[in-house]
């Protein structure tokens, strides 16, 4: 991978295995922006870093570095506060009518 100017951000893009550019259909090669290549990698963060986001196949075990929340769990608290906060707003209405 080629990068600009030795930019730290760009070329962590190469340790997660990705490139700054693709090759369009007609076979020519489409350089990304350097400051989308940056975003990437910001986004992305450090390629030794723990993971913020973990996806795991069915049926395939990882261990985790600490306390971990499944997607549904965080869902359905999503879900009680919603329905908190409407029972909560029902209950003042019913008390200022």
């Amino acid at each position: 991978m080629t990068t600009h100017g030795g930019d730290a951000a760009i070329s962590r893009l190469d340790a997660f295995g990705v490139e700054e550019g693709y090759e369009d259909a007609s076979g020519k090669w489409r350089q990304a922006p350097p400051e989308t290549c940056r975003a990437i990698a910001d986004a992305m963060g450090h390629p030794d870093a723990e993971p913020s986001v973990l996806v795991n196949a069915t049926g395939h075990a990882q261990r985790l570095s600490g306390p971990a929340e499944s997607h549904s769990r965080r869902r359905r608290r999503s879900a009680d506060r919603r329905r908190a906060a409407t029972e909560s707003n029902q209950v003042e209405s019913r008390v200022v009518a």
